[in-house]
């Protein structure tokens, strides 16, 4: 048996054949996390929070100036017979994102009381009347 193991070591090496050797591993040091890169990553993380909140209050203003919008669409259109309007008919003509971005300011106006959102059942009509804050 021992003159098979002689012989297969002194076989020639295939001119194809990889030499494969396994990455070294960390040394125990490089395992603990430094302080100065734990600092890194609470700035970086820190930054990244206060652009995605600087990028919030820029769309919450953009959405409050179409809310806005909407607002002076509504009191210009009213009647004193009639205060309240429809969604559907405020609609009418728009493309779906023209409807989604009224639908949504509407939403907006409500949350902010400025009007009030009533639906009799779902998938009916939504009719708009003036909240507490509309005339302020």
């Amino acid at each position: 048996m021992k003159d098979n193991w002689e012989t297969y070591s002194e076989a020639p090496q295939d001119e194809n054949s990889v030499d494969f050797s396994h990455p070294d591993l960390p040394s125990e040091d490089s395992m603990f996390v430094h302080p100065s890169n734990v600092e890194q990553c609470t700035q970086s993380t820190s930054l990244y929070t206060q652009s995605l909140l600087g990028s919030q209050d820029f769309e919450e203003r953009r959405i409050t100036r179409r809310a806005l919008k909407l607002l002076n669409e509504l009191k210009r259109s009213q009647t004193v017979r009639d205060p309240a309007f429809s969604l559907e008919a405020l609609c009418e003509g728009s493309t779906r994102s023209q409807a989604a971005t009224t639908f949504f300011s509407l939403l907006v106006l409500k949350k902010q009381q400025i009007v009030l959102l009533h639906q009799t059942a779902p998938y009916h009509d939504i009719s708009v009347t003036p909240g507490p804050k509309y005339y302020t």
